[in-house]
């Protein structure tokens, strides 16, 4: 996609794993947020929830996909383990 789109790209991986959000202090960001908002990185490719304090800080394009999760949990007594 680089060639074809004529652009690079590089991958890194934050030492805190943070996808970041506002700190406690209600003014200043961290993580991946952070890095977006002060120029360090261009793009943040990755599932990042939609959130009203992140949007503060950063544009958000449209999304390309979605996902759905679902958590079944059985009636009580119903479950049987296989052997």
């Amino acid at each position: 996609m680089e060639q074809e789109l004529n652009f690079s790209s590089s991958n890194y991986r934050r030492a805190d794993l943070s996808w970041g959000g506002m700190s406690s202090d209600g003014l200043s960001f961290y993580g991946m947020v952070e890095d977006a908002r002060r120029g360090a990185v261009d793009l943040i490719g990755t599932s990042l929830t939609l959130r009203t304090d992140r949007a503060k800080a950063v544009e958000y394009l449209p999304p390309i996909g979605t996902e759905t999760y679902a958590l079944f949990i059985p009636a009580s007594g119903r479950y049987t383990r296989a052997s």
